[in-house]
């Protein structure tokens, strides 16, 4: 379905982002406090930029692995659970976190984003789980370093 979407968006040759079509389907707080509560469905089908498709095409290993090991059924919960509570619990910590002395808050409380990386990292820890000792250690380690860095990504202000 991403790919679909990035055809008809245009978005696998040119970046998402500045298009008149990024401020109607992006999702954030600064979209949700304008009313646009479809933007958490929208957003997740579309990328912000071309590269990103290779680590979000490889996010969805994930979800097939979890798919394989416990039925398609769970695999759809877990991403859209993660999805959606990626997206609304990002806008209700910055919600309170913007009103403190605190510049990344602020600066994040403003910005819109596109992308299913909070499905995709929910059935990658679902996954991981269901790994073996010591390997589900290793990967929670790579996991969280991945998502430590996740923030550094960028983001497009409004």
């Amino acid at each position: 379905m991403i790919l679909i979407v990035g055809i008809a968006g245009q978005g696998l040759w040119r970046p998402l982002a500045g298009t008149p079509l990024f401020d109607v389907v992006a999702y954030g707080l600064p979209a949700l406090e304008q009313g646009r509560w479809w933007t958490p469905i929208t957003g997740t089908f579309f990328v912000i930029q071309p590269w990103v498709y290779i680590p979000t095409i490889l996010g969805f290993w994930g979800m097939a692995y979890l798919e394989h090991r416990r039925g398609w059924r769970v695999a759809l919960l877990y991403y859209w659970f993660g999805q959606l509570f990626a997206i609304l619990g990002s806008a209700l910590l910055l919600t309170g976190g913007r009103a403190l002395p605190w510049p990344w808050a602020q600066q994040l409380a403003q910005t819109l984003d596109v992308g299913a990386s909070g499905g995709t990292m929910a059935c990658i820890a679902a996954a991981i789980g269901l790994f073996a000792a010591p390997w589900r250690q290793r990967a929670w380690f790579v996991v969280l370093g991945f998502a430590a860095m996740m923030p550094a990504l960028p983001r497009q202000p409004r």
